[in-house]
């Protein structure tokens, strides 16, 4: 009886430790890139795996401001002014070319660290501001909720080829 009542409190705390919002801009330096960075990918990996890029180290942006007058959308209008950084992973214009100058971009909100929206390099974009990531995590992520992986190949010129 005692093991299952540790095993309860151990469930519950880990539970509300996994609950607690993140404030970005208590952490350090270093300790904000790396949670940004783990964070980033795996939103990249769990909604366009296979836009996921370890070319090179990905990008932290400088803190943004967000401001979006174009869509009025209740969900979108009570997030301007908030802060957030933005995550970019790059690719290898040698040997793929996208729509967009980078394979991912995630947008993690500065004030509770959650994902706000991920970019893809076809131009393909997931917002998360109806639909939290957490809760779709929770729920599952269905195939078909995946981008679909869309590159092409580059000219000698540099540009994108169709087919």
């Amino acid at each position: 009886m005692r093991k299952v009542t540790v095993l309860l409190l151990l469930m519950c705390f880990s539970v509300s430790f996994h609950a607690q919002t993140i404030d970005l801009s208590k952490m350090s330096v270093k300790q904000r890139d790396e949670y940004l960075i783990n964070l980033s990918r795996e939103v990249v990996m769990n909604f366009g795996p296979d836009y996921y890029r370890e070319y090179k180290m990905p990008t932290v942006s400088e803190v943004k401001v967000f401001q979006d007058s174009t869509n009025h959308r209740p969900e979108i209008l009570r997030n301007i002014g908030r802060k957030y950084y933005r995550v970019t992973y790059l690719y290898d214009k040698a040997k793929e070319l996208f729509a967009c100058n980078y394979a991912a971009q995630v947008d993690i909100w500065a004030d509770d660290g959650e994902p706000k929206n991920v970019q893809f390099g076809s131009g393909w974009r997931i917002e998360f501001a109806g639909h939290p990531y957490r809760k779709w995590v929770k729920e599952g992520i269905k195939n078909n909720e995946k981008v679909p992986f869309q590159s092409a190949p580059p000219s000698s010129n540099g540009q994108l080829i169709y087919f």
